[in-house]
């Protein structure tokens, strides 16, 4: 069934872009290919955050754990006559399963634990978007090829919690449970790809990139009613990207892409924001140190590939 849905994905975006690709026959275009194809991908999340004037130190932490996801991926390339090089990459994907543990603590060092719930967290969303430039160099006959690149990206996360049941101090079923939190990570990068030729049918490929991205989260607990608004996370992350794979010439300007890939952020030092009524029944503004925010991802692709 996935087969079938992957090569309909890309008889469909040949007939789109297939005119698109004649069009760069006349600006001395080398290569020119794109492909849409499935990702399997898996997630882990977690961050914490400390309480007023830093104590204690880690007040509440949360973890999303074994998040799966299915995901739509296009990707595309370009490579100049001149060695300019480009490429692209988006994909949406809808979570299918997923853990969340949520604990808070009286005491530094994540001790006296007051309160934990573990919910189900196997919905929502995620996507991602990516483009890069650079310069592409060759050798041994264009058979190896290398290509130094800088780009921006934007990943975002959109996780649900749903029925959830707590464990500390009782054990109960929490009621009503539709609990939100969102991530966005976004800015630039600096990398590296290499391309490999084989034979005549495949080619080897490989990229690493760095990020620095701006992070940005966003929650909302549907049973807290002393919450107004969301609140709020912001800090300063980074993250890197390695990708490898293999791309095998099925006929004629047709190849079957598979490729897997690995990345890893972090933010540190930053804020968490809420907003409160106090007894005077004012709504004010209190800010607390966000610890870190650590993202790992793991994603493994086929793409139905079309090469001019």
């Amino acid at each position: 069934m996935k087969k079938s849905w992957v090569l309909l994905g890309g008889l469909v975006v040949n007939t789109f872009f297939a005119p698109l690709s004649a069009q760069f026959s006349g600006f001395d275009v080398q290569d020119f290919s794109y492909g849409l194809g499935y990702t399997y991908r898996e997630d882990q999340l977690n961050w914490n955050f400390a309480g007023p004037n830093d104590t204690p130190n880690v007040l509440s932490e949360l973890e999303w754990n074994d998040l799966r996801i299915n995901q739509v991926t296009f990707a595309t390339s370009l490579t100049t006559c001149n060695r300019l090089y480009f490429r692209g990459y988006a994909d949406y994907g809808r979570i299918f399963h997923g853990k969340n543990r949520d604990s808070d603590y009286l005491k530094s060092d994540r001790q006296e634990e007051f309160s934990r719930a573990l919910t189900e967290a196997g919905r929502g969303e995620v996507f991602d978007l990516s483009a890069g430039i650079g310069y592409q160099w060759s050798w041994c006959c264009d058979r190896l090829r290398l290509a130094p690149i800088v780009g921006l990206s934007w990943q975002e996360q959109h996780l649900r919690m749903y029925h959830g049941e707590l464990v500390i101090p009782v054990m109960e079923e929490i009621e009503d449970l539709h609990s939100s939190y969102k991530t966005r990570w976004w800015g630039p990068w600096i990398g590296v790809d290499l391309v490999g030729q084989v034979s005549c049918n495949i080619s080897l490929f490989a990229s690493f990139e760095y990020h620095w991205a701006p992070y940005q989260g966003k929650g909302h607990w549907n049973l807290r009613d002393d919450l107004f608004n969301e609140f709020k996370h912001s800090s300063n992350g980074r993250g890197w990207v390695t990708q490898g794979g293999a791309n095998y010439n099925i006929c004629g300007n047709w190849s079957l892409s598979l490729l897997a890939s690995y990345q890893n952020w972090c933010a540190k030092n930053g804020t968490h924001t809420i907003r409160v009524m106090n007894e005077e029944f004012e709504v004010v503004k209190l800010k607390a140190r966000l610890n870190d925010v650590n993202w790992r991802s793991f994603q493994a692709s086929v793409l139905l590939t079309y090469c001019y």
